[in-house]
């Protein structure tokens, strides 16, 4: 046993080890704060990410499930082909990202993700009475949320200075992430008052909001000093 001790370090003096307390804890979520609050690039990117999470097209989300399961008895083999679906042209997305950017740049390729998403997404709804049609069309979609998720790691790894890279990426999760619960607390309600029509559309609306934030986002990056290497080195299995 105490060789193990040995291997785990157990021996070694403990005197540099310190003790993190719930007030330390508060003020590295209140400086992580002010650091995303003082930002033009991280203002913007908390309510693009906001938006994106608040939409209700995702698989995860009631209106999905309630459209292809309730309202288009779908089977249950059937509901699980069509989340395979989602997640295959997702993960197409992910090995398209890296040559992506290195093509066309970040604003544009990153920009460019939001409005594939947003669009696509917008074109399937018109076959709203055709599911497989439907599914196809949002699956395509999802090539650009891949394309940009991996911009989004990017910018939080090169625009967040390294001491401060575990805080703020915690609190900036933790503020566009309540946009999940939020939606999915709507959503029920939009497809029950105005049917699933109404809650698709307002998740496509969501996601052009995503774009619009995406455009200051990317152009707040652009014009930043603080990185002044290209998106050369973006790995395209990485993902938000």
């Amino acid at each position: 046993m105490k060789n193990l001790d040995k291997l785990l370090g157990e021996d070694e003096p403990k005197a540099n080890w310190r003790t993190i307390t719930l007030g330390d804890i508060a003020s590295n979520f209140t400086e992580s704060f002010r650091f995303i609050w003082k930002s033009p690039l991280f203002k913007s990117f908390v309510l693009m990410m906001f938006f994106w999470n608040m939409s209700s097209i995702n698989q995860n989300h009631p209106t999905v499930t309630h459209y292809f399961s309730i309202l288009k008895n779908f089977s249950p083999e059937q509901f699980g082909l069509v989340i395979s679906l989602f997640q295959g042209f997702g993960f197409i997305g992910l090995f398209l990202a890296g040559p992506c950017y290195q093509k066309w740049g970040f604003l544009n390729a990153f920009v460019g993700a939001t409005l594939w998403l947003a669009a696509f997404t917008s074109l399937s709804l018109l076959f709203f009475n055709s599911p497989y049609v439907l599914a196809f069309g949002i699956a395509f979609s999802k090539i650009g949320s891949s394309v940009f998720s991996t911009g989004t790691f990017y910018i939080r790894q090169t625009h967040v200075p390294r001491a401060r890279m575990g805080g703020v990426n915690a609190c900036l999760r933790m503020l566009f992430m309540l946009a999940t619960p939020i939606s999915c607390f709507i959503q029920p309600i939009l497809v029950e008052h105005f049917g699933s029509l109404t809650s698709f559309v307002f998740g496509a609306l969501c996601l052009w909001a995503t774009s619009y934030f995406a455009l200051k986002v990317a152009k707040s990056y652009s014009d930043s000093k603080l990185v002044k290497e290209g998106v050369d080195n973006i790995n395209p299995t990485l993902a938000a």
